[in-house]
């Protein structure tokens, strides 16, 4: 292992960084420098993956009998943008699709289900289930939706976050 160095304040500017504990001696007598806190990367938006693009439901009929299906859901596009504030990024999170009623379906209000999480390498940094109201006209039976949601993390120090964002039929608790 190498260690170069630039000096512009005489032979003593290493020499202070060794004292102050910025450097630690290894066993084999090199030099390794210590891990310092990493400043947030302030150009980095992590990739985003759309899990899972569709949506049915039942409402109280037999899922999977199209017979019962009272709407689906597509989403179409998902998109982000990032900003970092201070210690947190804030990722913006956008989907938008369209919703077609099924032979069940009626005019009016119905609830998408949409998961956004974010994970590191380490894990998951964030996961929240929100419910999207998309309101279908009598006449249409079909509209469609969009939904955009600030979500905040701690801002990375390495390129290893990912954005997930897709409709969650699983339970909501």
């Amino acid at each position: 292992m190498g260690l170069a160095a630039c000096q512009s304040s005489g032979g003593r500017a290493l020499e202070n960084i060794a004292n102050d504990g910025s450097l630690q001696n290894s066993t084999d007598g090199q030099v390794a420098v210590a891990s310092a806190p990493r400043a947030p990367l302030q150009d980095y938006c992590p990739q985003l993956e759309l899990l899972e693009p569709y949506y049915e439901d039942f409402g109280s009929g037999k899922r999977g009998d199209p017979e019962k299906l009272r709407f689906q859901a597509t989403m179409l596009e998902a998109v982000r943008s990032c900003r970092v504030e201070g210690s947190q990024i804030v990722l913006s999170v956008g989907a938008r699709g369209r919703v077609i009623t099924g032979p069940t379906g009626e005019p009016g209000t119905s609830n998408l289900p949409i998961r956004i999480a974010v994970q590191s390498s380490e894990g998951v940094l964030f996961s929240e289930l929100y419910k999207e109201p998309a309101n279908i006209a009598q006449s249409s039976g079909t509209t469609r939706f969009q939904f955009v949601q600030d979500v905040r993390v701690p801002a990375p120090t390495r390129r290893n976050y990912k954005i997930l964002v897709g409709f969650d039929s699983g339970p909501t608790t």
